[in-house]
């Protein structure tokens, strides 16, 4: 028996842990409460639309791992 389960690329996962950096570098402080917000909108529905088609609770459990850090500073 041989299954398939497609999942995001451990080269896409670093590419969007390193995009996930680089919009959240430092602390803004000056952002306001849904400041952080509109620092990772613009890219992450696209990756929960192209990327999380198929198993998207993958993907959220990651996109969760590294965002949170992030809205918690």
């Amino acid at each position: 028996m041989c299954g398939f389960v497609p999942l995001v690329g451990k080269a896409a996962r670093k590419s969007m842990a390193r995009t996930i950096r680089q919009r959240n570098r430092g602390r803004r402080i000056n952002l306001g409460f849904r400041g952080p917000a509109t620092v990772v909108d613009p890219v992450v529905p696209g990756w929960i639309n192209y990327d999380g088609r198929f198993y998207k609770s993958e993907l959220m459990n990651f996109l969760e791992q590294q965002i949170n850090p992030f809205l918690v500073k």
